[in-house]
């Protein structure tokens, strides 16, 4: 069992803290559900190898919603040509 299972419990709590416009306790109960894998396999987003398994994000429940999934080059700070030339500097080795 995925360690995530009673994310469905906090949608509420969190839309009240957030305040989505246009989500009711009611319409988020209403949505329908994906597991991150699925959703990982369906948009094409490549999962780490370390956190794609059934008791971390590939076992999450999310909502489905039309999610895009985004490459890291488009979610990058960076253009890749730039990051390439700053990555040594600006990453922590350990």
């Amino acid at each position: 069992m995925a360690t995530h299972a009673n994310y469905a419990r906090r949608l509420p709590w969190l839309e009240k803290k957030i305040d989505f416009p246009g989500w009711t306790k009611q319409s988020i109960h209403s949505m329908t559900e994906i597991k991150i894998s699925a959703w990982a396999e369906k948009t094409g987003v490549a999962l780490d190898k370390q956190y794609a398994t059934e008791e971390r994000e590939s076992g999450t429940m999310a909502l489905e919603d039309g999610v895009p999934g985004y490459s890291p080059e488009i979610l990058g700070a960076l253009p890749p040509a730039e990051w390439e030339l700053k990555k040594n500097k600006m990453s922590l080795k350990t």
